[in-house]
């Protein structure tokens, strides 16, 4: 019974190492993403049916619209953002541009894309936040140009 005792301390400390390996890796594991995904499962099928764009750190503009054509022009730069989680995002000290999607008279989704690479998503159904980071050769131009149109 002695020489199995030291055999079971030996197995029992390897699973231990192992399931504290687990739970490391899996906590520390980022996810890749892209906006058109992150969009599509906050809508679960629900129309747009307007969108609001607010400007921080500059001029503070604001787009509203319900125009389908408008709505499609606006999202069209977005679809092209590749994200991974971010734990502890690096908050931008100069421009931001938030970004609210509505089906009737519900909040959807809401995300903030900043001039830094960092994003901000809210779900509004799970009323649960993300933090990513632009992975992407993504030109925050694209969107802040938005506001000129």
């Amino acid at each position: 019974m002695e020489k199995y005792k030291k055999l079971i301390y030996v197995v029992v400390g390897i699973l231990i190492i192992g399931l504290v390996g687990t739970l490391t890796y899996n906590a520390n594991k980022s996810t890749n993403t892209s906006f058109d995904e992150l969009l599509s499962s906050s809508l679960k099928g629900k129309e747009i049916t307007d969108v609001t764009m607010q400007e921080y750190g500059g001029a503070k503009r604001v787009i509203h619209t319900k125009s389908k054509e408008e709505i499609d022009a606006i999202l069209k730069p977005y679809s092209h953002i590749e994200l991974i989680t971010e734990g502890s995002p690096v908050p931008s000290e100069k421009f931001a541009i938030h970004l609210t999607i509505n089906s009737g008279n519900d909040i959807i989704f809401g995300i903030v894309v900043t001039d830094t690479g960092f994003v901000d998503t809210y779900v509004f159904e799970k009323n649960k936040g993300e933090s990513y980071r632009i992975t992407n050769q993504f030109d925050f131009k694209s969107i802040h140009n938005l506001f000129e149109k």
